[in-house]
């Protein structure tokens, strides 16, 4: 999903940078254009025949594996944030109190690729944007039941979402980490 995340009574944001992969792949390819001038001087280094031999053509297609390789840590990024997202929603709905079941049902968590981050959001009951099917809305109350230090029958308890994010925050980097070495491997 890309585009727009929803806004809710009670969030929490993740947004991780990848503005600093955009300046790298500009140093990649100013690298390869200066390669390849190199290679057109028709230098005796051996280092620089094996460019000349691949032509123009093979600087290009390097260039464009650079770029799917900066496209796919994006991608690994976005899905490693709503894997822990998603657990962080799952820990979520087993503390958050329950009456009637409405707040529990209005619980959700996405990440989208925006242009320069990927952002996650967790929360409970949305109140615009869109809405993903299967969550409801219309718990208006889920700040105050999250805020207020009330009574609640254990395991239910308030600060549902905070304590749901501290007990998952750790495992954010290693799930990364996680999803760029598949890519590697892979």
């Amino acid at each position: 999903m890309t585009g727009n995340l929803p806004t809710a009574d009670l969030q929490i944001r993740v947004s991780v940078d990848t503005k600093r992969l955009k300046p790298a792949m500009g140093k990649v390819s100013k690298f390869l254009r200066e390669l390849d001038d190199l290679s057109n001087k028709r230098t005796r280094r051996k280092t620089f025949r094996v460019v000349r031999h691949g032509g123009r053509e093979s600087l290009k297609k390097v260039e464009k594996k650079i770029a799917k390789e900066f496209e796919a840590i994006e991608d690994g990024t976005k899905r490693a944030l709503e894997r822990v997202l998603a657990r962080v929603l799952h820990t979520s709905k087993g503390l958050v109190p329950v009456d009637t079941g409405l707040l529990k049902r209005t619980g959700f968590s996405m990440a989208v690729r925006l242009k320069t981050k990927v952002v996650g959001i967790v929360g409970y009951n949305i109140i615009s944007g869109n809405v993903p099917p299967g969550v409801d809305t219309g718990a208006y109350y889920a700040v105050y039941v999250h805020e207020i230090n009330a009574i609640h029958d254990p395991p239910t308890q308030w600060k549902f979402l905070s304590a749901a994010l501290d007990q998952h925050k750790s495992s954010i980097s290693s799930d990364m980490q996680t999803e760029l070495k598949k890519r590697r491997k892979g």
